[in-house]
C-alpha cells in the first residue's frame, strides 16, 4: 500500500538517522515556509488538548493547563 506524501508520518527516529546535510535541507524548508507565510493547508488546523496540571481544577484551564496541539 502506497501513500501519498502528504499522509505519511514521519518519526523523531527518521530524523535521527538522517544525515546532516539532509537536515540542513529540511532545516531551509521550513525556514522558507516560516518567512514566506506559505503554510501548508493541514497546519493550519489543529486540535487542542489541554492537560490539567497535577492537583489543579481541570475546570480552571486558562492557568491550569498545559496545552498540546495536535495536526490533524
Amino acid at each position: 500500500m502506497t501513500l501519498p506524501l502528504a499522509h505519511m508520518k514521519f518519526t523523531i527516529m527518521f530524523l535521527k538517522h538522517l544525515p546532516d546535510n539532509s537536515l540542513l535541507v529540511l532545516l531551509d524548508i521550513f525556514n522558507g515556509i516560516w518567512e514566506n507565510g506559505n503554510f501548508p493547508a493541514a497546519w493550519r488546523e489543529a486540535t487542542i488538548i489541554p492537560i490539567a496540571k497535577p492537583g489543579k481544577d481541570p475546570t480552571n484551564a486558562t492557568t491550569t493547563a498545559l496545552f498540546l496541539s495536535l495536526v490533524v
